[in-house]
């Protein structure tokens, strides 16, 4: 056999093995669904939205019903994270409005996870007209992978910011919150809401302890988004109970 062939034999062989090795390192990360004992190709954490895409959900928050439109209105960095620009509008009005909250604000959704880092909003309160900003700033453990099984940890450190009026500008600054959960994907189930059944991964948030579930979220590839969520406990500040897709356009 020639020096040649040799060498080709080789250099085959080392791909195949380097070929091999990788699809077993990655498996228990990507593909593996140890529920369904199925495999498939890598999924990412957050799909790719477009200025334009839009979805309208029905909430439901202390027993009064709102329906939610968010659209993507564009693409901005925002504390240096590559985010999506979201308009929202609530109707008849913002769970909120008992705070003098108004029915429309923006949402900035971090691109690659679809977290929220910031959100900007309107009130009228103590007699002023106020502009509320409020920032997100994250850290993770573990990966952000949807996989059945996959759990990782998620520290959200949270700071908001009340404007008034020119003079007044800055009126106050909230107290600062820092919460840590813990996100497990449970399963892969058919769900069906207005908008339609879907195959979705049921991811499950937990306190920090990981023995208390505080909300399920039932995330849509197809939809882009969650096509239905339900909340356990309750903030002063949260918007709604129970959420469900009633339709979505892209």
């Amino acid at each position: 056999m020639s020096k040649t062939r040799k060498f080709k034999i080789v250099v085959a062989t080392l791909t195949v093995f380097l070929i091999v090795s990788v699809v077993y390192l990655l498996q228990p990360i990507y593909f593996s669904n140890p529920q369904e004992g199925q495999f498939f190709p890598p999924v990412a954490w957050a799909p790719t939205l477009e200025v334009g895409n839009s979805w309208t959900q029905a909430l439901t928050s202390n027993k009064a019903s709102y329906n939610l439109t968010m659209t993507v209105t564009g693409k901005e960095i925002v504390n240096n994270v590559s985010c999506y620009a979201m308009k929202l509008v609530f109707e008849p009005e913002s769970p909120l409005a008992n705070k003098g909250v108004s029915k429309e604000m923006t949402w900035w959704l971090d691109n690659s996870t679809l977290h929220l880092v910031k959100v900007n909003g309107k009130a009228h309160a103590y007699g002023y007209d106020l502009t509320f900003v409020e920032k997100h700033f994250y850290t993770f453990q573990g990966g952000l992978f949807l996989t059945v099984g996959n759990t990782h940890n998620e520290t959200d450190n949270r700071k908001m910011d009340v404007y008034g009026p020119p003079p007044t500008n800055l009126l106050f600054k909230h107290e600062e919150t820092t919460a840590t959960t813990r996100i497990r994907v449970e399963a892969v189930e058919n769900i069906t809401v207005p908008a339609g059944t879907f195959s979705c991964y049921k991811l499950v948030t937990y306190d920090e302890t990981g023995q208390n579930t505080l909300s399920i979220r039932w995330f849509s590839i197809e939809a882009k988004t969650a096509v239905k969520t339900e909340n356990y406990e309750m903030g002063e500040f949260e918007m709604f109970e129970t959420a469900e897709l009633l339709s979505y356009s892209f």
